[in-house]
């Protein structure tokens, strides 16, 4: 007979299931195909776009005309549907969500089987964007935010788990980061799997044995090996989060489903990456993340202990709410005499010689060189046999934040736009390469060409002149885009007779300064490593602005801060 519903009640039956009390005449089979745009569904909701589309579901922006408000309809997929036990499952989520009154939760409005046999979900229509999209944009987060979000997802599980539903699908796509009234980010858990064991059973056949509750990559050891998962599932799954925010990938990886459950099983746990935080900071976070990811559930924190860990190392460490800064000194006060308007226009008077960029193809080595390019090309250091020049190299790097409505034409980031264009025109003429411009950050490398003026002076010079633009627009438009900005300077070693190559510039040990400079700086900062500070002279002036950690360097880096005066934006 298959999967039937009733048209009376929405009852569904499977087989030989529990019949429908309104009898077999009241039962139709469930819908074939989704819903579309300008389709009512139920006789109530109005479908006006598709928003999103995951494995078990299509989620749709709807019109409730009973209640005249928009909300995001979720409709489960008809092959999804035709599984034993989805539909019920699909429902029994809803059910579960409904008893969680906390901010933290999506708010369920309505459920059920629709007139026309769509299982659907009606609920709160969110502004934001999900915790994927959050780190498809920045890689990885700085230690302070990803900090933050592993505490506020704890603690909404701490509400759920104490009233007695786990959610048992926590990865990045299922957390949402929705903007408050108030312009705060507020964590929002979507799609809870299921209720805990006890009722699991009672609510809802579990799932079939080609069915595993969970997305791989994110799955508990008891999970993959089939166990009845429950509270400490959540924890874990929280772990691989945490462990991706810090470091920009989850912490396992794999060709295929089975190749990445046997990793959670067996594989060993790889280390964190350099965190730009104190040796005893990282270690409790190391810590916390091994807990998390403990092999057994026993051995996992609750949630609400989570929230008291995370706490606790905000409390001990609060270079992590600086944006990956570690204060080491007391500021040493302005080394010059300078303010943020004298740099800017002592800056610009520096003479802008015309650039002559050598072509990449005149720049290979001859073949008994090709040692030392090899190690050029990868940034290392070459053996002191290899016959090598040193060239200085100066990165400047942003990293761009936006405060404004995201997506649309009147965006922030899109009203940016030409700004950033006669920015790179001018860089370009200053001598500079720019070698990254994506969406959220932008990256120029000078002394790529051959030209009178050391490349540090324009290197600062176009961070000075950024950091004004950036100004200028948000007083103008009233949208704020900020600007965390990192100088550094460092030699790269090449063939003699040759260019450094575009990779040097591009990714290493070069970009790992640079970008942990940018990051940061936040808004408002424009920072700089020693090596670049000591090169500008007395020229600018400059505050200590702390250290940073950077990985295959002993110790801490001094960093300082360009002048600003009173510049905001």
């Amino acid at each position: 007979m298959g999967i039937r519903f009733c048209t009376c009640c929405g009852h569904v039956t499977e087989g030989g299931g529990e019949p429908c009390p309104h009898g077999a005449s009241a039962l139709a089979p469930l819908a074939q195909q989704l819903p579309e745009p300008g389709q009512i569904l139920h006789g109530r909701y109005r479908i006006d776009a598709r928003i999103a589309d995951g494995g078990v579901g299509v989620v749709y922006r709807a019109e409730d005309r009973a209640a005249g408000r928009d909300v995001a309809l979720k409709v489960i997929r008809p092959s999804v549907a035709g599984r034993p036990g989805a539909v019920a499952r699909f429902l029994a989520q809803a059910r579960a969500t409904t008893r969680l009154e906390d901010d933290g939760v999506v708010r369920v409005l309505d459920s059920g089987v629709s007139v026309e046999g769509h299982p659907f979900v009606a609920m709160t229509l969110l502004s934001g964007r999900t915790l994927a999209d959050r780190l498809a944009c920045a890689g990885r987060l700085e230690v302070g935010e990803a900090l933050d979000l592993a505490r506020d997802i704890a603690w909404v599980l701490a509400h759920a788990h104490a009233a007695g539903v786990a959610h048992l699908d926590i990865k990045p796509e299922n957390v949402f980061l929705a903007q408050g009234d108030d312009g705060r980010i507020l964590v929002k858990l979507l799609d809870f799997a299921g209720e805990l064991a006890s009722t699991v059973a009672a609510s809802a056949p579990g799932p079939g044995p080609e069915e595993v509750l969970g997305t791989p990559a994110y799955m508990s050891p008891e999970q993959v090996a089939g166990e009845v998962p429950g509270c400490p599932t959540d924890l874990y799954a929280l772990g691989v989060v945490l462990h991706e925010m810090l470091s920009g990938a989850p912490p396992y990886a794999g060709d295929g489903s089975r190749e990445l459950m046997r990793a959670h099983v067996r594989g060993a746990l790889p280390d964190l990456p350099a965190l730009p935080v104190s040796s005893e900071a990282r270690r409790g976070i190391v810590g916390l993340r091994n807990r998390l990811m403990a092999p057994t559930p026993d051995e996992r924190p609750g949630a609400a202990e989570v929230v008291g860990a995370i706490e606790a190392l905000r409390r001990t460490e609060p270079g992590t709410g600086m944006a990956g800064v570690v204060p080491e000194t007391p500021s040493l006060g302005a080394m010059g005499t300078m303010d943020y308007d004298q740099a800017l226009r002592a800056a610009r008077s520096v003479d802008a010689a015309p650039c002559t960029v050598l072509p990449f193809a005149s720049a290979m080595p001859v073949p008994e060189q090709a040692g030392a390019w090899t190690a050029a090309r990868r940034g290392e250091q070459p053996r002191l046999d290899d016959v090598v020049d040193p060239v200085t190299l100066s990165l400047m790097h942003v990293v761009f934040q936006s405060a404004g409505p995201e997506g649309g034409p009147m965006s922030a980031r899109r009203l940016f736009a030409p700004e950033r264009a006669a920015f790179r025109e001018m860089v370009v003429g200053w001598g500079g390469w720019v070698c990254l411009d994506a969406e959220a950050g932008m990256r120029v490398v000078f002394g790529l060409g051959v030209r009178d003026d050391a490349p540090w002076t324009p290197a600062v010079r176009s961070a000075l002149d950024l950091a004004q633009r950036l100004d200028r627009f948000h007083r103008a438009v009233g949208l704020r885009v900020a600007g965390g900005i990192g100088v550094i300077t460092d030699y790269a070693f090449v063939v003699p007779g040759t260019m450094p190559s575009a990779d040097i510039a591009i990714r290493g040990p070069l970009v790992d300064r640079v970008v942990a400079l940018a990051r940061g700086a936040g808004p408002r900062r424009i920072l700089l490593d020693d090596r670049t500070r000591r090169r500008l002279g007395d020229a600018f002036a400059f505050d200590e602005a702390g250290a940073i950690r950077v990985q295959g360097v002993q110790g801490l880096e001094r960093i300082f801060e360009v002048a600003k005066g009173g510049c905001a934006g």
